[in-house]
């Protein structure tokens, strides 16, 4: 004991500073240690879970290194298509102003096209009979006709 009283002599303020400053340690890991026990059944499944995890990696340690593998392979595509994906987005916003553009129009053609094939209908539903007839006799007028220009 006398021994230590010398070696902790004229030390007892740098030992009481160094022991304040655990105290905010002290503070975080006891609420730390709360947190935990109150959620102690959702750390148990956690520790399990992850138990779990590490058993299937391992149990499959070929197609880890395959997905590792595969993974890197998409990574060093991409990579080398930098310039070509750089591009892609360059074009986009003129790609899709003139989408819209087409699309506009083609919606202002359908209604303004609309009364004239409304017009169409009853002579299309008419005229499809005499279609399907004649596209029976089709071969029958195509030799006809090669003959007619021998």
């Amino acid at each position: 004991m006398e021994s230590l009283a010398v070696g902790v002599h004229g030390r007892a303020r740098r030992s009481t500073t160094r022991s304040a400053r655990c105290q905010p340690l002290a503070t975080d890991a006891n609420q730390l240690v709360s947190i935990l026990l109150s959620q102690q059944s959702a750390v148990q499944k956690l520790v399990a879970n992850t138990g779990e995890v590490f058993t299937a990696l391992s149990e499959r340690d070929g197609q880890l290194s395959s997905l590792i593998s595969n993974a890197n392979q998409v990574f060093q595509t991409t990579a080398n298509r930098n310039a070509e994906l750089q591009q892609t987005f360059v074009v986009l916003p003129t790609f899709e102003k003139e989408s819209q553009l087409t699309l506009k129009a083609l919606t202002a053609f359908a209604q303004n096209t609309n009364p004239l094939v409304t017009q169409l209908r009853p002579a299309a539903r008419q005229l499809s009979p005499l279609l399907i007839d004649t596209a029976k006799l089709a071969p029958s007028l195509k030799t006809f006709f090669v003959q007619l220009t021998r």
